[in-house]
């Protein structure tokens, strides 16, 4: 695969793991890197996809768009996460990596918040979540999902994950959330029992979900749904 650009959270307090300086050295090899590690930076960076379709950064090292300043207790890696919202048409689809908004060990800054202000604020309503941190239970927080309102939810995550990935009580918050469905690559490893409010709307592929859009409709593994105005 020929990469072009690397976009990442930048070189502050860089983590020292093996996976990290293999990063490093593809990107050395392969590309150009940019870092998005400023209010600046988070506040002006886009990627225009052509056809009038745009990807927007809405949260990077702890930055959100359009704040006075980052958001309090950023110190690890998931509250670092970059942020994105892909725009086409009336369509809007939202993917924020490993971005969590929920108190969990050290972890306790409300990213996910800042980032749903930020949308309202901008008059963004979702199409499209994909969920973050793979629907662990320190992300896809209450207040995050009451802002951005999603019709449809995505979870990326593996068979037999030792994280436990999707939560129950994530599941759980996107249905009261009103989720119309909630898409999952694999089963995972979610523990306890699943209500059946909640498996009434899993949809679980095994494999790809193919996303499509017109701007004015968008298609989940050929489902046909409108984009919320």
């Amino acid at each position: 695969i020929s990469v072009r650009f690397f976009v990442d959270r930048g070189q502050d307090k860089e983590p020292t793991s093996k996976t990290y300086a293999k990063y490093e050295a593809i990107v050395s090899q392969m590309g150009e890197r940019i870092s998005l590690d400023t209010q600046a930076e988070v506040d002006t960076f886009e990627i225009d996809l052509g056809g009038g379709a745009r990807m927007t950064c809405y949260a990077a090292n702890g930055y959100v768009r359009g704040r006075d300043t980052a958001v309090r207790y950023v110190n690890t890696e998931n509250e670092r996460s970059l942020c994105f919202l892909i725009r086409y048409g009336g369509f809007d689809y939202l993917l924020g990596g490993d971005t969590i908004g929920r108190k969990a060990g050290s972890e306790n800054a409300k990213v996910e918040l800042a980032i749903g202000e930020s949308l309202v604020r901008d008059g963004i309503h979702v199409d499209v979540y994909h969920a973050n941190h793979h629907g662990a239970n320190n992300g896809s927080s209450t207040p995050f999902l009451e802002l951005i309102r999603p019709e449809i939810a995505v979870i990326s995550l593996g068979d037999g994950n030792s994280h436990g990935h999707p939560h129950a009580d994530a599941l759980q918050r996107l249905q009261r959330a009103g989720v119309q469905r909630i898409y999952q690559t694999e089963t995972g490893t979610t523990e306890g029992n699943i209500p059946s409010a909640v498996q009434a709307l899993q949809s679980i592929v095994n494999g790809h979900i193919l996303l499509s859009s017109d701007g004015e409709h968008y298609s989940i593994n050929e489902t046909t749904f409108e984009v919320d105005h």
